[in-house]
């Protein structure tokens, strides 16, 4: 009975990729994705507005530079629907603020260059995926990572004549990264698809990328 119910339990996890005409079974894939309003840069867009509020104007957002979240991973897949594997995350920020300098005999507010801060992040995180669809063009999964993320700010100084920079360490740090992409899309053939998640977390709240099954 115990084999009967093994043998039976197989077939039932088989039956969905039969039909779908896509039975691999261990498989592994290589992907890389690009992704927009990850939480450093959430967090950052609304600082820069609520320390503008808060000085009351005397410092404002003059440039704030993003590289976007830059996502490389790879994933193995233990059945048609479950895999596990991990993503590697780097984005870095450039902000800067300029200071209320008075103003001129025209009644022009005048502003003089503040300090830039250049900030890193690069998140190392495993997660596990479930594949709703898995046809042999067309996909569609959920996806969950959580890991360790290092963050590091360096400070460059500008002196008011902009004559001088100093470039100076501001801190290093670690914490907890996850991120969350409730629904994804993935279409193309049998090694190559093009894929795009909605999801949150250090890979963006919309990410887009390429993947390569072998």
């Amino acid at each position: 009975m115990k084999k009967i119910a093994l043998i039976l339990a197989f077939g039932m996890m088989l039956a969905p990729c039969v039909k779908a005409q896509d039975c691999r079974l261990q498989n592994d894939e290589i992907t890389l994705s690009y992704g927009r309003v990850s939480i450093p840069g959430f967090a950052y867009t609304f600082a820069s507005i609520f320390t503008t509020a808060l000085t009351f104007g005397y410092l404002s957002p003059e440039e704030f530079h993003s590289t976007g979240a830059l996502t490389a991973g790879y994933w193995h897949h233990f059945s048609s629907r479950f895999s596990v594997g991990g993503n590697l995350v780097y984005e870095n920020f450039r902000m800067n603020f300029n200071q209320y300098a008075g103003k001129d005999e025209n009644g022009q507010i005048l502003r003089k260059p503040s300090d830039w801060n250049n900030m890193s992040f690069t998140s190392l995180m495993p997660g596990v995926k479930f594949q709703w669809v898995n046809r042999e063009h067309f996909g569609m999964f959920t996806k969950a990572d959580a890991g360790g993320i290092w963050y590091h700010n360096q400070r460059i100084d500008i002196q008011a004549d902009e004559s001088n920079r100093e470039t100076h360490d501001a801190g290093n740090d670690f914490g907890f990264a996850f991120q969350l992409s409730l629904i994804g899309i993935e279409a193309g053939n049998g090694h190559w698809r093009g894929t795009t998640e909605i999801g949150w977390g250090m890979e963006g709240l919309v990410q887009a990328g390429v993947k390569y099954i072998f």
